[in-house]
């Protein structure tokens, strides 16, 4: 008898459980992941490139089921809804992340379960039962595949296709040979260069917009009996061989007993780039250091990671895309301005005087010691001479809004309160958050949140 693969192995899973047997801290967890998507994604869908996608599609959107978040009243397909929802999720950088895997489960995934559950008129239960397991799926085929797949594919997009069918497929009972076969058309569909760095281009969003989709696309087919091929984890022309230099499958199967991965999540506290986090974090743990001290900086010296400095490290943003991908940006609007957030990104922010002054003093250098421990935080330490010979230096290990230095619940809300304030009303934003709170109450999601 052949040993099953490694696809085969993580479908049984997951019909090993449901929502009764998910601890109170995992549903709570899931709960606020959820509103969080909902807030990065209602922010999305005001700019100008969420606009361009509108234009495009026009009419090809038709009407459905399914909600397309922060367009009041609009309804779409299911598949044009997981599309829309994930390309909108990721615009502003604010879409969770987990750190160890290289990853952003949610904008890929909680598309995906939300457009299911509105088709099939399904419960918030279902909806919880569902992103549980695409962020296992997805996390776990993430850390088996990086840090190397992340050298030329965008994990999001690719492995985004995955998380995105296993909570499409756990959410439409599909069984473990449907399950199989969902991942095996998710895997085949991967997708997600990291070229669009070379210009600044806007394609990021592209990724989770169709991994959401083409996640939702395979579950829908293999429950109809559209067969995939079972090892397209570990097969000699599969996705780790094909994206990936080296991988390691052996931690990829959950065993029992062991703690649901969406739990490690990581809520980001910056609309940036997450390996700009730390950086951030170190630069406005001085700014009150700085202006005590009179202002006047000599030199920036930030020690961080390799991988930070190639993903994040421009050094002459000219656009909103390219300015969250930039360090040197981050940093010197901190310590300029004693704060990041969306509005350091518009065009007078990228162009403040002051701050591209302070970037031209700003010096980024890889730290050996922190690129032994890549794989489990972010340390950065930023090093500043005062003009007046003073020294100032900062370390931290892990961003704010990673689970070792978490964001409390209130902070999370007030977050999606600042973020959908621009398009909803005080009414509606507590209706979101009351909905999001009570999601294992709501019978039918297509009603979701007007219910509440």
């Amino acid at each position: 008898m052949m040993a099953k693969t490694y696809t085969q192995q993580f479908a049984e899973s997951m019909t090993h459980w449901d929502f009764k047997d998910l601890s109170a801290e995992v549903v709570q967890k899931t709960k606020l992941l959820v509103l969080d998507f909902l807030g990065a994604t209602t922010a999305g869908t005001i700019t100008p490139t969420a606009a361009i996608v509108q234009r495009a599609l026009g009419s090809e959107m038709g009407s459905g089921p399914c909600w397309i978040v922060g367009r009041e009243n609009r309804r779409t397909s299911p598949l044009w809804a997981a599309f829309l929802n994930g390309f909108n999720a990721h615009i502003v950088e604010y879409d969770d992340t987990h750190r160890n895997s290289l990853y952003h489960p949610g904008a890929p995934t909680v598309p995906a379960a939300l457009a299911a559950v509105q088709m099939i008129r399904g419960t918030g239960t279902k909806l919880i039962e569902g992103l549980v397991a695409g962020y296992e799926m997805g996390i776990r085929l993430a850390e088996s595949i990086n840090p190397a797949h992340y050298a030329f594919w965008h994990t999001t997009g690719t492995v985004g296709c995955l998380g995105a069918s296993a909570a499409a497929g756990k959410i439409l009972g599909l069984s473990v040979d449907q399950l199989v076969w969902a991942f095996g058309n998710a895997g085949t569909q991967a997708a997600g260069l990291w070229e669009f760095q070379s210009d600044g281009s806007l394609t990021k969003p592209l990724h989770p917009g169709k991994a959401a989709q083409a996640g939702l696309l395979a579950a829908l087919l293999a429950k109809e009996g559209f067969t995939g091929p079972s090892s397209i984890l570990e097969g000699k022309q599969g996705f780790c061989k094909a994206t990936a230099s080296q991988f390691d499958l052996s931690r990829f199967v959950p065993k029992k007993g062991e703690p649901f991965r969406i739990l490690e999540v990581t809520f980001k506290n910056y609309p940036s780039c997450g390996h700009s986090h730390t950086p951030i974090d170190a630069a406005l743990e001085l700014y009150p250091q700085v202006q005590a001290a009179g202002g006047r900086i000599e030199s920036i010296r930030i020690l961080t990671n390799r991988v930070a400095i190639r993903v994040a490290g421009i050094l002459d943003p000219k656009t909103e895309s390219e300015g969250k991908f930039s360090i040197p940006f981050c940093v010197a609007y901190a310590l300029t301005h004693g704060r990041l957030d969306l509005d350091s990104f518009r065009p007078e922010g990228l162009s403040d005087p002051r701050v591209r002054e302070l970037m031209s003093r700003i010096r980024m250098e890889v730290s050996e010691e922190m690129e032994k421990v890549f794989a489990q935080k972010r340390p950065t330490e930023i090093q500043i001479r005062m003009e007046n010979g003073e020294t100032l230096s900062a370390r931290v290990e892990y961003r704010r809004g990673d689970p070792e230095n978490p964001l409390k619940e209130e902070e999370v809300k007030a977050k999606f309160r600042m973020l959908t304030a621009p398009i909803l009303s005080s009414a509606r934003i507590l209706q979101w958050e009351k909905a999001c709170d009570r999601i294992e109450q709501c019978a039918d999601m297509t009603k979701f949140p007007n219910q509440f």
